[in-house]
């Protein structure tokens, strides 16, 4: 599932964009659980004012956050959601910025801790704006707190009265073990009024719950819809042909799902396999792993783990074995 179509998927000011490949819906865990960052708790120790109050809120107690990493500018983000952010005031607005776009890369990096301790604060400071509790509930999502993420997806939805988000709402729902839930929202009128992507998306949490229900023939049945054989080059068409292919898969039917995995490797807007390659994978010197481990060269070699990439992609691949941000 993208990020929040109000809030955007940010890029790192140095260039480098996060994206990845998109699914029906995470893989299924308990999620992190409570952050265990030492600054995603509360201020303690606040020095009272002179009445014996905490005179910097008296009703809401601001936690303190990982520090802000100084490529994380608020210009990533959309200029729509930067002007609803100008209600908490320069500072606040900025910060809150800030830590959102610290916190998708954290997410995408697989560092769940801080993500979701820089939302803690983003939670708080912008409580009552749409576009700050949507992005705080994305990326809880995607470090998969789907309780933190349907709550915050929720007040989102209360304050702007936006159905944008009903399809990751009902995957937080399959998330939770409750996929009636996420069957019930993918039926509700709310659903049919969303925009052909969110249907699409809508589609494939359904059958994904269908999946949970050990429903694997209906979860393929969800997904035949005429806009699955039409002629599209969205990334969302891409998704619906790689979840049905899937889906297939998970009935049995391995000769067609095997057909239909091909066809989505050949969509215009299937991922690089060389990029995954020089993004996710640590890269070997093949000469000399050959020398220095024969047999773990053969076996690599024998499922077929070594791809030739190119000039640009082995610099990457070097900058990223170095410990340098891409």
């Amino acid at each position: 599932m993208s990020a929040p179509r109000g809030a955007g998927r940010p890029e790192r000011s140095d260039g480098a964009e996060r994206s990845g490949p998109e699914r029906s819906g995470p893989e299924r865990s308990s999620g992190p659980g409570r952050s265990t960052y030492p600054h995603a708790h509360p201020r303690e120790n606040v020095p009272a004012g002179p009445h014996g109050r905490d005179e910097r809120n008296e009703r809401t107690v601001v936690p303190f956050g990982p520090p802000i990493p100084d490529w994380a500018t608020e210009s990533a983000l959309d200029r729509h959601v930067l002007r609803e952010f100008e209600a908490l005031g320069d500072r606040r607005s900025s910060e809150v910025a800030r830590r959102l776009v610290a916190a998708y890369v954290a997410a995408d990096e697989g560092d769940h801790d801080t993500a979701l301790a820089h939302v803690a604060v983003v939670r708080v400071v912008g409580a009552r704006l749409a576009a700050a509790r949507e992005a705080a509930g994305i990326i809880a999502y995607r470090c998969g707190n789907y309780e933190l993420a349907s709550k915050d997806l929720k007040a989102a939805r209360r304050i702007s009265g936006s159905t944008d988000t009903l399809p990751v709402m009902a995957d937080c729902e399959r998330g939770l073990g409750r996929p009636e839930r996420a069957l019930e929202l993918a039926a509700s009128p709310e659903a049919s009024r969303l925009d052909l992507e969110g249907r699409v998306e809508m589609l494939l949490v359904a059958a994904g719950a269908r999946q949970d229900l050990g429903q694997a023939d209906a979860a393929v049945l969800t997904l035949q819809v005429p806009e699955l054989t039409a002629s599209h080059k969205q990334e969302w068409h891409y998704r619906l042909v790689a979840g049905y292919a899937e889906a297939l898969g998970l009935a049995g039917r391995h000769e067609d799902a095997e057909q239909w995995h091909a066809t989505a490797a050949r969509h215009p807007a299937a991922p690089d396999p060389v990029d995954d390659v020089a993004d996710d994978v640590v890269a070997y010197d093949r000469d000399g792993l050959a020398q220095d481990d024969p047999e773990a060269y053969d076996a690599a070699a024998g499922v077929g783990a070594f791809v030739d990439l190119g000039p640009d992609d082995e610099e990457r691949a070097d900058r990223r074995e170095r410990g340098d941000r891409p």
